[in-house]
């Protein structure tokens, strides 16, 4: 007996085959609207270059170049999950090892016209290592300027260190020790202010001065100085002000202090006179100065703040919010590099958000120290030597038997670590070993 198929059972399955085929075309129209012919692209054709392979912690730009757009068409490109608005590259740094995808993402409206991928493989760097090497210690037995003769007759306590090529600087309690010939001979310059903590010495090559701060224990102590090198004479610029930072740039005198930013203009003969004062920010405590191509960054409080150095305008600034103190920053490209007393904080688009290193250090932190191969150093308040060949996302600890068994200044210069502290600067080179 023949099988009767009802009427309603063929009209469900002309159906379901005709909805199956206009999901099958949708699906096809999907994929092939990002295919690279002019019909599905709408004329629109774009290239991602930049290097294939790169390194944990390298700062790399990669550029969407629109090789054709032939109709003119306005349309919205999404290049690393960053909307462009007219320019064509993102800035990236890769903060762990492993294959990455970029992918370029062109819409006209809410359709996505095309598409384009490129591949990164991240690699490791191998952290580079260090034999540290004592080479002298000076103090008292050795340096007989190293005691006040003056005033106290204590020994020098080395606040801070200046060092170029030129010139060897250390700043005591109430005197500036300056050496011409890397420590063999001193010539003393006092300050006659006994209750004095003289930081933060800054050369002006222009003017042959050294500029320094007195972060002494009273208000009233609070003073800016240069050191005329040409007459050995100690003049006060600035007074009242607790300054952290001074930065020398262009025959500019930027001063950070616990109250704000002070600028003065060291073009013109005579008295130094600032020029421009910045004490209405969100938070007025500015620790550190920098200069990053034309861009001035500094750190205020728990915000770091970029401007441009020769439009300063802070109500277009970028206000780069950080949840603990920031004490001093390194800043490569894009990335950002932050700490506070204990730990460490990184940035890779510019500041406007932040990872926190996962370990955390039961010590205060020194200074950012950048060597001359690239690796970034900062000394511990436990005589611990902490080193990083990728901008700062690992470290690796590097101790010794260093004089004494604690500091109060180091510096970087020439692969050589100057560290000083009471009654002592000793150095050490730095010997990079093979890897």
């Amino acid at each position: 007996m023949k099988k009767i198929i009802p009427p309603q059972i063929n009209f469900l399955w002309i159906f379901l085959l005709i909805l199956t085929l206009i999901i099958v075309s949708c699906d096809n129209s999907s994929t092939s609207s990002l295919d690279n012919n002019d019909e599905n692209t709408k004329g629109y054709h774009a290239d991602i270059s930049g290097p294939e392979t790169v390194y944990v912690g390298q700062p790399v730009t990669y550029s969407a170049v629109e090789s054709d757009n032939s109709n003119g068409y306005s349309f919205r490109r999404v290049f690393d999950y960053q909307q462009l608005h007219g320019e064509n590259n993102i800035n990236h740094t890769f903060l762990e090892s492993g294959e990455e995808v970029l992918i370029l993402q062109v819409y006209d409206g809410l359709q996505e016209v095309y598409e384009a991928t490129q591949n990164i493989t991240v690699l490791d760097r191998n952290p580079n290592s260090y034999s540290i090497e004592h080479l002298k210690t000076y103090n008292s037995d050795n340096t007989p300027q190293f005691i006040d003769t003056n005033n106290s007759g204590y020994p020098l306590t080395v606040y801070d260190i200046y060092i170029d090529d030129d010139f060897l600087v250390l700043s005591g309690s109430n005197r500036i020790l300056v050496s011409n010939d890397n420590g063999t001979s001193w010539t003393q310059y006092a300050l006659n202010k006994p209750t004095s903590v003289l930081k933060n010495i800054t050369f002006d090559t222009t003017n042959s001065r050294f500029y320094f701060s007195n972060s002494g224990y009273t208000n009233d102590g609070y003073e800016v100085f240069y050191l005329n090198l040409d007459t050995g004479e100690i003049l006060s610029v600035m007074n009242g002000h607790h300054a952290n930072d001074i930065l020398i740039d262009d025959n500019k005198l930027y001063v950070g202090t616990s109250d704000g930013l002070y600028i003065a203009d060291l073009t013109s003969p005579g008295a130094v006179t600032f020029y421009a004062e910045f004490n209405d920010l969100v938070a007025t405590r500015v620790h550190s100065i920098s200069k990053h191509n034309e861009t001035l960054v500094f750190s205020v409080k728990n915000y770091v703040v970029q401007t441009n150095i020769d439009e300063i305008n802070f109500s277009h600034s970028a206000f780069l919010n950080y949840a603990s103190e920031v004490y001093d920053f390194y800043v490569d490209q894009h990335f950002f590099l932050t700490k506070d007393n204990s730990k460490f904080c990184f940035s890779i688009d510019g500041g406007y958000t932040w990872k926190y290193d996962s370990n955390l250090y039961a010590e205060s932190l020194g200074d950012f120290m950048l060597s001359e191969n690239g690796d970034l150093f900062v000394f511990t308040s436990y005589m611990n030597l902490l080193i990083s060949s990728d901008n700062g996302v690992s470290w690796t600890s590097h101790t010794s038997n260093y004089d004494g068994n604690d500091y109060t200044s180091v510096k970087l210069y020439n692969n050589k670590l100057y560290i000083g502290s009471y009654n002592r600067l000793s150095v050490y080179q730095l010997n990079l070993q093979s890897n």
